[in-house]
């Protein structure tokens, strides 16, 4: 497979939410609390209506009454999909839960009251607006062509994904 930059360093940033930063001794696997949040719907701190980072940051003192270790999110890259999966840009949150710098707030919070995080980060699943899609279909020779599977040598058809959906266009349709 080929590596490029920016897929290095958003594979270190992503390695950043496993670093314990004064996070105490670890609990045993049976002890820990995950609690998984849908941001979108868990707590607005804007008044959008649209549940995003520093509301889920405002909201960690009731999470650890709650008894809570760890925080589940799913994905928080743009997406067509509102639930965030089939991102567009591995490289960008959705603005609608904030800005990277909110995200790097809640991940010292979180580490600080010596909390774990978890995303849901699937890496298999891309949209037709992705970079990665767009500089591989047609060219074989894109430094992304390896990132999607492809079921002939043109990079034309893309692997079906399921039940023999070939694109998300199929999905929405």
């Amino acid at each position: 497979m080929k590596l490029n930059r920016q897929f290095i360093l958003s594979s270190l940033l992503f390695g950043l939410i496993f670093t314990t930063i004064n996070a105490r001794p670890k609990a045993a696997a049976n002890d820990e609390i995950i609690y998984h949040i849908f941001q979108r719907s868990f707590y607005d701190s804007n008044g959008d209506y649209h549940g995003d980072l520093n509301g889920i940051r405002q909201k960690l003192d009731y999470l650890q009454d709650l008894g809570v270790t760890s925080i589940l999110l799913t994905p928080l890259y743009e997406s067509a999909f509102y639930h965030n999966y089939f991102a567009a840009d591995f490289e960008k949150i959705d603005p609608k839960y904030g800005t990277l710098t909110d995200y790097l707030k809640l991940i010292k919070e979180l580490h600080r009251r010596g909390m774990k995080f978890y995303m849901d980060m699937e890496t298999q699943y891309v949209t037709e607006d992705s970079r990665w899609w767009k500089e591989a279909f047609g060219n074989p020779k894109s430094p992304y062509s390896d990132y999607i599977l492809w079921d002939d040598k043109d990079n034309q058809k893309p692997l079906t994904i399921v039940y023999n959906l070939t694109g998300l266009k199929d999905m929405m349709a």
